[in-house]
Parts: C-alpha cells; sequence; structure tokens
C-alpha cells in the first residue's frame, strides 16, 4: 500500500481518453506462477483506421529466467536486450539491470539497492547510467528511512543528486495498519551557480494526503486522497476495495466536490483484471470507456491467452507459450 513517491495521473485530469485508457499490453516475469523456464509473448494489434493505435503490429517478447529465479532476460520485438540480476545478503539486496541494442552493444545500466537493519529498510539507492561513445551519463537518486517509534511514523525522503526533492510521511496505528501517509513535493528547479558550483532551488507548496480506512477485522475498505496545489486542494479521490484488498471502485472530485470521474474494476478467481468502467463528467456531458478482457489460463495458473476490448472493439490479442523448468 506504500505510495510510490511519483507523481500519479488522475484519471479526472482531461487527458485525450485514447492515451489515458490504454491496457497493459506487456506482462512482466515477476508475474508469473510456478517455476518458469521461459515465455514467448506475441502481442497482436488489428488492422484499423481513424484510431490512436498501433495498426496491424505485432510484438513478439521473450523472457528468460534462471531456475533459482534470480536472473532474467527479456528480448524485445527490436532485437535489443535487457538482463536483470538479483543479488541477496544478510541487510542488502541489489538488482543490476543491464541493457543492450540489438548489435549487442551496452547502452544502459540500471541499479537498485536497499540497505536494511534489524529487518527495516533504511536506505533505497537507485542508479541510472547511459552509455554512448562520448561519455557516460550516471544519475543517481536515493531513499532514506527514518523511523519515529514513539509517534509511528516513517519518513521516506528522496534525494535526486543528492538534492531531497520530495518526503513521504507514514502514520502508522499500535497495530501497525497504515492509516495516513503525506507526501511532499518540494519541486526543485535547479541553476547552477558558476561561482560556488552548487546547486540553488526554489520550493513549492504541492503535496498528498491519503488517509486509510479498515473494517473491524484489519481488512482495507477505503482509502481517501487529497491532491494540494498553492492554492489548496485540487482534487479529492475515494477508492472503495474488496476482501482481498483489490480496488474496485474510484471516484475523483474537484475542488468543489463535483465529480470528475469513475472507474468500477472487476477481477476474475484468479486476481486478474477482467473489466474496466470509465466514467468521465465534464459540462453536463458523460463520456464511457469499457475496457474488458477474456483471458484463459493453463495448468499451473498461468495465463496464456488475453485480448483486450474498448468499448466493445479489439484492442489486442496476446498469446503466451511458457516453459517450465522440471
Amino acid at each position: 500500500m506504500k505510495k510510490r513517491l511519483f507523481f500519479s495521473i488522475l484519471l479526472g485530469l482531461l487527458i485525450p481518453i485514447s492515451v489515458l485508457c490504454q491496457p497493459s499490453v506487456v506482462e512482466f516475469p515477476g508475474s508469473f506462477v510456478g517455476n518458469v523456464k521461459s515465455c514467448k509473448s506475441v502481442i497482436k494489434f488489428p488492422i484499423s483506421e481513424g484510431r490512436h493505435l498501433p495498426s496491424g503490429e505485432e510484438r513478439v517478447i521473450y523472457f528468460n529466467i534462471s531456475r533459482s529465479g534470480m536472473e532474467e532476460e527479456t528480448i524485445y520485438p527490436d532485437g535489443s536486450k535487457t538482463s536483470q540480476t538479483i543479488v541477496q545478503k544478510t541487510g542488502k539486496k541489489q538488482i543490476n539491470s543491464v541493457h543492450k541494442d540489438a548489435s549487442g552493444r551496452t547502452v544502459r545500466y540500471y541499479t537498485e539497492t536497499w540497505d536494511s537493519l534489524d529487518g527495516k529498510i533504511v536506505k533505497e539507492t537507485r542508479t541510472r547510467t547511459s552509455v554512448n561513445s562520448v561519455e557516460n551519463k550516471e544519475k543517481t537518486g536515493f531513499l532514506t528511512y527514518e523511523y519515529d517509534t514513539v509517534e509511528n511514523k516513517t519518513y521516506i525522503t528522496s534525494y535526486q543528486e543528492g538534492i531531497p526533492i520530495s518526503q513521504t510521511v507514514e502514520t502508522r496505528d499500535y497495530s501497525g495498519l497504515l492509516i495516513k501517509d503525506v507526501w511532499y513535493h518540494w519541486g526543485w528547479f535547479y541553476q547552477k551557480s558558476e561561482e560556488r558550483g552548487l546547486l540553488k532551488g526554489s520550493r513549492s507548496n504541492i503535496s498528498i494526503s491519503t488517509s486509510y480506512i479498515y473494517n473491524a477485522k484489519g481488512k482495507l475498505i477505503q482509502t481517501i486522497e487529497y491532491h494540494y496545489g498553492i492554492e489548496g486542494v485540487t482534487s479529492r479521490s475515494v477508492s472503495y476495495y474488496d476482501k482481498n484488498g483489490r480496488e474496485t471502485r474510484k471516484c475523483v472530485y474537484d475542488p468543489d466536490d463535483y465529480i470528475n470521474s469513475e472507474i468500477k474494476i472487476s477481477y476474475d478467481s484468479k486476481g486478474m483484471v477482467t473489466q474496466k468502467a470509465f466514467k468521465y463528467f465534464n459540462d453536463g456531458e458523460t463520456t464511457t470507456l469499457v475496457e474488458k478482457y477474456v483471458i484463459k489460463y493453463d495448468k499451473q495458473g498461468n495465463w496464456i491467452f488475453r485480448q483486450a476490448f474498448v468499448n466493445g472493439e479489439l484492442y489486442y490479442t496476446d498469446t503466451r507459450e511458457i516453459e517450465y523448468w522440471d
């Protein structure tokens, strides 16, 4: 339930529906069930005119996973490849990724490291290095975790190139349930000082506040999220959850508490989304968009066939061939 420390786009914002509601196409290795060795995913888009969709396109993606599950390889339609290795030691976990182009030339490194103490994360570091013929460009960001055991608060501060850019403050009850988190985004706009070699920043007043509501059994049933701008509340969203903790409905309201948008989500018995029904309200008009998914599974419980429809029109077909370790 931890909020990611990045801005998320609200459903109620006036974004083209074709962009906002595109179904998820790529299913990554972490979503597999069982001891998967490899997977070939063939994604086909129908030939169509007048839509902002890939028309008549076919994408083939390969996943290869080691027997231990600690190494993964993804081969993309253009022939480029990403290799990922997981290294786990006492007090540290690290994921190393290397991306190579179709010719085999390394173009990007990515490393994510978690340092822990007494079972709690104290620092998370992300390093991205882009490689070209002229120079290597490295960007490093990290999160620090501070725990206040008296007030049951956790302070998670995000840094980019050594500069603090945001902080999330989580508050828990005495049973450990997250009851509130507030995200402060400091909106740093960098300007180099040639005389001092320092970075100067300006600070904005943007934040997100989320409250979590549980039933008597400690199951999450509702979240209420406020987005703030310089002049105060810019939007409010309310989400509802089923007995498995899955979001089933979300409503977004404007500062005057008029509803902007609504989404209802349905799942199958395996937890896969089978339908998303969107409604957008603007100047007395309602726009409706419905995504539906037809899904088939193999005996191990991994999906091997998935079709997505948008307002009854076929969006794509994804077929997977999965091989398992003996």
